[in-house]
């Protein structure tokens, strides 16, 4: 049987969403969080690289609807593993700094688990300015 590693964010995650009580903590570890975004911007053939200052990020949006997409981001690697391609390239990235450099879109964390949390623009606000 296979079984994920269940780091400190994701333990947080699942407890946030059984306990409002957790809320407060989980977005407090959340924005201190590397996160992991799907991207192009990696140099090299596959996996992971690093930006460094005056890099440009490029990051995977999914379409929902005609009007709407979304920027999957992932708790772990195992999380991001789940929802892509084996072969995916990827950036590991501070959430905050992802919130602040994605500012006006809609990010789901761990979209293919269980317990998705989706981020629209005014909670990304709000998570920001506290």
């Amino acid at each position: 049987m296979n079984q994920k590693h269940e780091n400190k964010l994701e333990a947080l995650m699942l407890k946030a969403a059984a306990e409002p009580a957790y809320r407060p903590e989980f977005f407090k570890v959340l924005l201190e969080s590397e996160v992991y975004v799907i991207s192009d911007s990696v140099q090299g053939e596959k996996g992971h690289g690093y930006l460094t200052k005056g890099d440009s990020l490029s990051v995977l949006a999914v379409p929902v609807d005609e009007n709407t997409q979304i920027i999957p981001f992932f708790s772990s690697i195992d999380e991001l593993a789940s929802y892509a391609d084996f072969d995916a390239k990827w950036v590991g990235i501070n959430a905050r700094q992802l919130f602040i450099l994605t500012m006006g879109s809609i990010l789901v964390l761990n979209p293919s688990s269980k317990i998705p949390k989706v981020f629209k623009p005014p909670e990304i606000k709000t998570l920001l300015s506290s």
